[in-house]
């Protein structure tokens, strides 16, 4: 059974979006979502991670710290979405970064809509989003590190001290851009 088409919304090549990746990183950021209709959503800011091709695939490697409220929702479900934002929105991309699920309503206090495609949670607010499903996940260890320095800028000092990642590679299963109108 194919799936209704979401209203204001066009299919597009997961492509168009891995081609910019440094840039939806570095300078626009983007929300991670993740969850399902029926246990409840949770969205995080991210402005690490790589876009590529691995095993044959188009994917994202995102990293997740432990600490953060999404995990969870990401383990739980094995999929979850990476939204590009306009800049209008840095404000709320920034509350989504600095705060927690499990203290506040993120999504409600930032005014997104949720949307689902295949059951992956979106928001409406977004620009572009992709659909990702995990292929790979593993925890990123101090005994891994072969640059010591860069495990001590990151994970030695600072509100994160000792907050370690979960690293996900996902394969890129499809990608919607909102239609100008």
């Amino acid at each position: 059974m194919q799936e209704e088409r979401l209203s204001g919304w066009s299919e597009i090549s997961p492509r168009e979006v891995l081609g910019n990746s440094a840039t939806h990183l570095d300078k626009e950021w983007m929300l991670l979502t993740a969850g399902d209709p029926s246990a409840g959503v949770a969205t995080m800011t991210i402005n690490w991670g790589m876009f590529g091709f691995i095993w044959n695939k188009d994917a994202v490697f995102v990293s997740v710290r432990k600490s953060r409220h999404t995990l969870p929702f990401i383990e739980r479900n094995g999929r979850f979405s990476l939204g590009v934002f306009s800049e209008s929105y840095r404000e709320k991309l920034l509350f989504c970064g600095r705060n927690s699920g499990r203290d506040v309503d993120k999504i409600g206090h930032c005014g997104f809509s949720t949307l689902f495609h295949d059951d992956v949670p979106f928001f409406a607010e977004s620009d572009v989003v992709l659909f990702c499903r995990v292929m790979y996940s593993g925890d990123i260890t101090e005994d891994r590190f072969l640059d010591k320095s860069v495990y001590a800028d990151w994970y030695t000092h600072g509100a994160h001290a000792g907050d370690m990642h979960t690293f996900f590679i996902a394969s890129v299963t499809g990608a919607l851009k909102k239609d100008l109108h």
